[in-house]
């Protein structure tokens, strides 16, 4: 509102002071001034005229300026400046007491200025009429304000601009325990009883509420005055005159104690609902009818990808459910919501982050009173890892390449997989429900069977092995592995495969190993006999000589000889002469012995001899180190020879690596072919030998051993010399000794 609106009435009768004031009012152009000199002319005016300010001198012809002051209030008067001469300065307290705005001394400077005095007096008066009018709104309201608050439950009261507390309701004393008059002499007394957690909430809400904006609903705690814990839910609302003037504040404080401690209890329900469903290790999900969700747990969350969040008030099909099984997943819901209150199935879900599971569910519905579909709770398993599994013991039931069964303890078979008919020729429904007992040997049944029942007190499994009759009527051996299932004590797992051809093979195999044996006697026999041969040989040969010497002394003798001396002499040199014989057809007998040569692969000579020492190399934790060579050629020789003196290098490095209890124990075999040779070397790291020793340990009877005949070497040095090849010996760099022998290629027996 624009100052020049204001009127002002001048009421001075003498024309100097009155000049001045008009001089001062109209310099600014602002004011409207109408001027009189007397009370009654000023009456006359205010009749038909409204002013917003009087200025008149407190002596007039006709009266006193102070008559305007009585009955002129606020807010239906007028402001109203009095001017006072310097002579009456101490009637200024008694004027403005009386209601005068305003006084001014009738000075020249005073009255120069009076055009800023009268524009404050008017803005003070119109903030005056403000207030004023806003008070009496106060007052009418409270009037109406107090008359429902004495009859609520509620702690109600009414606070005004400056903050101070116009109103309490009576029920602040049941609520608190303090009177009404407590909180209007002490308005700071809530801020006290409240809890010191909460008091940083209140501060930031009274900062609210004092720049007029409408607070929201607060709760917190007070202490009251019997010391009892009381929750109070705050409300605030700014209360306004007609024209918008703010006036004060009207507030309610509840008691909610009640209702915090069942919201409490509720919480702590759900909590531990919560917490329960959050253990589940299935899915829990709450729908609405609509099909959206209201509510699940965490292992859904885990599952699905989504928070519960994420989740709420979407639609399961719109969001997790493939379009190809929409259709039906639907129907299923549809059929819950026309009246079953059941229904199980499982359906795939597209989790967040478009992996798929398969999820097996349990669904059922919680209806309204009048029979409506309020919720529908389903629960569900992931079954995904399970599928698998079961499709994988499928695959491998059915692709085995080992027969696999399901059999009952009493006898009878429940499922054997397609391999029975590549191992035994039966085809599998063959033994369905049928005891397989009969299928067995008779002389292996009853063995069979009391493992069998061996097996239902036992949690882990067991090995057997036995006859069983093959399609074409014969028995073939099976090896089997009896699986016990502990959660199902009725049945158990049998796991079979074909061992005939490998016991045929291990057979040979021993058959093999007893020839090697046998023609390892033969020729350690053969070498000793030779040896002693070639021992006697000379003593024998000269025995004869001497004797036949003897005979031609006698005969030379001129005495006279005994008859029966000579006739001795000559019996001596005979049987000397039939011992050498003897000893020469010996001899020649272990000379005469024939090789029984054929083409040989080396490699795989090698590999036979390394399969019959094995178990000997893992009882004696040394390792055997063999790379076969793929080029070498085939060789002409006696292959039980040759692995006679391969499996005897081999078993003299193991005897030196014991010898020497080294860390490394090492035996490398090589292979190569070299000039028209296939050459052989066998090294150790073991003792090694003394210099000097080289050839000797190749001689008859010469052993470095503590049992040993001294036979072996001289024996394998005389297999590879009749083979064309030679048997040598040289440190190994590292430690140990080679022991190397050369074949030739290509040689045929003559």
């Amino acid at each position: 509102m624009s100052i020049m609106s204001f009127r002002i009435l001048l009421v001075e009768d003498d024309p100097g002071h009155a000049a001045l004031v008009l001089r001062s009012l109209r310099r600014s152009g602002q004011f409207q001034v109408h001027h009189v000199i007397a009370i009654r002319e000023a009456y006359r005016y205010l009749q038909t005229n409204h002013i917003d300010l009087m200025i008149s001198d407190e002596r007039l012809p006709d009266g006193e300026g102070q008559c305007f002051l009585q009955n002129n209030t606020v807010p239906d008067g007028f402001p109203v400046i009095v001017l006072i001469a310097q002579d009456y300065e101490e009637m200024v307290p008694q004027m403005i007491r009386t209601g005068a705005m305003d006084c001014v001394l009738k000075t020249k400077e005073c009255l120069l200025t009076m055009g800023d005095i009268a524009e404050r007096a008017i803005r003070h008066w119109s903030d005056l009429v403000l207030k004023e009018r806003a008070q009496q709104a106060l007052r009418d309201s409270e009037w109406r304000f107090r008359t429902l608050a004495e009859f609520t439950s509620d702690w109600i009261y009414w606070e005004d601009m400056d903050g101070k507390i116009v109103y309490v309701s009576p029920s602040c004393k049941e609520i608190t325990g303090y009177s009404p008059k407590k909180f209007q002499a002490n308005p700071n007394l809530l801020s006290e009883m409240i809890f010191p957690e909460d008091r940083i909430t209140w501060q930031e809400h009274r900062h609210q509420t004092s720049h007029c904006d409408v607070g929201e609903r607060l709760s917190f705690r007070i202490c009251t005055k019997d010391g009892r814990i009381c929750w109070i839910e705050h409300a605030c609302r700014p209360i306004t005159g007609q024209e918008g003037e703010f006036l004060g504040y009207r507030v309610c404080n509840r008691d909610i104690t009640a209702r915090m401690e069942a919201e409490k209890k509720l919480r702590a329900e759900h909590d531990f609902n919560t917490a329960i469903l959050d253990t589940l290790k299935s899915i829990v999900i709450v729908l609405d009818d609509q099909g959206r969700f209201v509510q699940c747990n965490k292992y859904c969350e885990i599952i699905s990808g989504y928070t519960a969040q994420e989740l709420n008030g979407k639609s399961l099909l719109d969001l997790m459910i493939p379009l190809e099984e929409r259709g039906f997943v639907e129907k299923r819901f549809q059929t819950l919501i026309e009246g079953y209150q059941e229904v199980d199935g499982e359906n795939q879900w597209i989790s967040k982050m478009g992996k798929r599971r398969l999820i097996y569910w349990s669904n059922s519905v919680l209806r309204r009173p009048d029979g409506t579909v309020e919720y529908i709770i389903g629960t569900g398993m992931d079954i995904t890892e399970i599928r698998l599994s079961e499709e994988l013991q499928q695959q491998i039931f059915r692709y085995a390449p080992d027969i696999m069964a399901i059999v009952n303890f009493d006898g009878s078979v429940r499922y054997v997989n397609p391999a029975v008919t590549s191992i035994l020729g039966w085809p599998p429904e063959e033994f369905f429900n049928k005891q397989w007992v009969e299928y067995v040997h008779p002389e292996d049944r009853q063995r069979s069977l009391s493992i069998v029942n061996s097996l239902r007190s036992r949690q882990s499994s067991i090995k057997f092995e036995h006859r069983f009759r093959h399609q074409d009527g014969n028995y073939r051996w099976m090896s089997w592995t009896l699986i016990p299932i502990a959660s199902n004590p009725k049945v158990f797992i049998a796991i079979g495969f074909d061992i005939t051809n490998q016991l045929l093979s291990e057979e040979q195999q021993r058959r093999h190993e007893q020839e090697i044996m046998h023609a390892s006697r033969l020729s350690q026999i053969g070498e000793m006999a030779s040896s002693i041969a070639h021992e006697l040989s000379q003593p024998l040969s000269a025995i004869s000589a001497t004797i036949t010497a003897a005979l031609e002394m006698v005969r030379a003798s001129k005495n006279a000889i005994d008859p029966d001396m000579i006739e001795a002499l000559h019996e001596a040199n005979g049987q000397a002469i039939r011992a050498g014989d003897v000893i020469r057809r010996v001899r020649n007998f272990v000379r005469s012995w024939t090789l029984k040569s054929s083409t040989v692969n080396m490699n795989e000579l090698i590999q036979e001899s390394i399969a019959f020492i094995r178990k000997d190399l893992e009882i004696h934790t040394i390792r055997l180190e063999f790379q076969e060579q793929p080029e070498i050629p085939m060789v002409f020789v006696d292959p039980i020879q040759i692995q006679q003196v391969i499996l005897n290098l081999i078993r003299n490095a193991m005897d030196a690596i014991e010898e020497e209890n080294s860390t490394k124990r090492e035996i490398r075999i090589g292979l190569l072919h070299e000039n028209h040779q296939v050459i052989v070397s066998v090294s150790d790291t073991g003792t090694g030998i003394r210099p000097g020793l080289e050839e000797k340990i190749f001689d008859s009877f010469y052993t470095t051993k503590r049992k040993g005949l001294g036979l072996g070497l001289s024996l394998s040095r005389r297999i590879i010399e009749n083979h064309g090849g030679k048997l040598r010996i040289q440190p190994n760099p590292e430690s140990g000794v080679i022991f190397f022998f050369n074949l030739p290629v290509e040689r045929r027996e003559k």
